[in-house]
This record gives C-alpha cells, structure tokens and sequence, in this order.
C-alpha cells in the first residue's frame, strides 16, 4: 500500500483514540466534583466531613458499605454503552445501591438555592400532580419551572456531573401531610432521575425503593416498609438510573415517595435524557 495511505490511517486513528480517551474518561469524571479539588464557592465543598448515617439519612435492609460489586465488562463494551455512570466518590457522593445505580450527594445544593426554588414555586401556579391511572397514587402538588438563574445553575451541574445534555424543564413538588406517590417506574427516554430535597422533613416523605439492591417484588406499592429509603434533608440530591448501562429499563429502579407524616416537603425533579455520547 501507498506510503500515505499508511500516514492518513495513523492519524485517522490517534483522532479517533484522543476523541475516546476525553469523552469516556474526562468528560465523565468533571473537576468540581472531585472532592480534593473543589471549586472554593461549590456547594460540595462543604460536605467533606459528611458521614452518611443508617438510620439518620436512609434506612436499608442491606448494608451499602458491603455493596457487590458489579462484574466488570470489556473495554469494548463500555465504548459501546449507551448509559454511562458518573464517577461517585465519597464523601460528596455516596453510592447506595448498585442495581438500580444510586447515588446520594449530601450537600449539592446550597441553602441559597433551596430557598431559591421554594420561592420560585411558590409564586408560580401549584396544580395536582399529573399521573397516569389512578390519580390516588400521586397526590403531591408541582409546577413546572422556568429557567431561571438558580434553576439554569442546578441543571448545569447536574448535566457536568451526568454527562447528560437533554433535560427536561425542573419539576418543583409540594407533599403536605398525608401526601405521597406510589412506587412507579418512569418511562420514554428517561435515562436518570435526579430528586432534589429543598427542605427537610420532620418525619416521612423519604424517597423509597422498595427493590434496590436486588430486592423482590414488593407487596404492594405504599408500605414504605423495605428496600432503601432515603430521608429528604435540606440541601442534598438523590440521582438514580432509570435504565440499565445498555439502555433497557431497569426494574429494580422502581420508586417512590413515602407519605409526609410531620411537616411538608419541598422537593425538585429533574429528569435527565439519554446521554449524547450514543
């Protein structure tokens, strides 16, 4: 063969390479959430010291310091992934179970913010929360927010952390005493979920999956009463997968909201499209 056939193929190769090596390594792992190197006025700088607590911040039939760890693929596969998972290292993130992929981040937002988008709803127009089927399982009030500057900064983050860029409009969600959303799946293209806790409960409205971990079948979708569940504390996030690393629907993602039983929730949904490394 020619000699710069040869010459274009090297180079066509170190591109293809270069573009590899940023988009599955660099661009997944963004410096701000790197705990040893943290922007100096990023809310996650503060969460350093954070130990996460049975008990206190969750409640779990299995003990996530004990996770199995997943099998892990090939190379190859991974190239081909169609969801990749984000690096969740402690102490800024906590991972809590790995089938569905759950990740708890103590302090990702600041009090500011929280304040911010409690605000934001507030003045906006509270409706009943849309659902398919039966109306009884979701009984929580929301509003559908417009982007503005405090919103606009949490989906950056939340897209530099993913690696995701199609986001859906931020879902703020009000639960009064006795409120709840049955355990449900997401549909369409939802690849994550991200739930953001703007307040912190007195008692109830923790964020339930009743299947993590390999859990069963639950018996019904409102006992609250296995599985993980995580309490809202104000300022931190819960991000979970939707679907599987190959972008089937993962089963044990199966979620809920307990009922409030002392005070009211604020909360935020941000659902995050599938990534644009596909």
């Amino acid at each position: 063969m020619p000699r710069t056939f040869h010459l274009r193929f090297l180079c066509f190769t170190v591109v293809v390479v270069f573009f590899l090596f940023w988009n599955f390594h660099g661009h997944y792992h963004p410096s701000w959430h790197r705990y040893n190197k943290p922007p100096n006025d990023h809310p996650l700088t503060v969460s350093t010291t954070f130990v996460l607590r049975a008990g206190i911040h969750y409640e779990a039939d299995y003990n996530i310091s004990n996770l199995v760890q997943p099998k892990p693929r090939a190379a190859q596969s991974k190239v081909n992934d169609v969801v990749h998972y984000f690096p969740c290292e402690p102490p800024t993130c906590i991972l809590l179970s790995h089938f569905p992929r759950i990740c708890y981040l103590p302090h990702f937002l600041t009090d500011q913010e929280c304040d911010d988008i409690i605000h934001q709803a507030a003045s906006s127009r509270m409706l009943r929360s849309a659902v398919f089927g039966n109306r009884d399982t979701r009984t929580s009030t929301q509003a559908w927010l417009a982007p503005s500057r405090t919103v606009s900064e949490v989906r950056r983050r939340l897209m530099d952390l993913t690696g995701c860029k199609c986001v859906e409009g931020l879902q703020a969600l009000h639960y009064s005493v006795g409120q709840k959303f049955e355990a449900h799946l997401d549909g369409g293209i939802r690849a994550i979920t991200s739930f953001l806790y703007l307040n912190t409960v007195e008692k109830g409205g923790e964020t339930w999956f009743p299947r993590a971990n390999k859990g069963p079948e639950p018996p019904d979708a409102v006992s609250c009463d296995r599985g993980l569940r995580v309490r809202p504390f104000k300022g931190s996030a819960t991000i979970f997968y939707d679907m599987t690393w190959d972008g089937g629907f993962d089963p044990y993602s199966l979620h809920g909201g307990c009922p409030v039983k002392q005070g009211e929730k604020w909360g935020g949904t941000q659902w995050l499209q599938l990534p644009i490394s596909t």
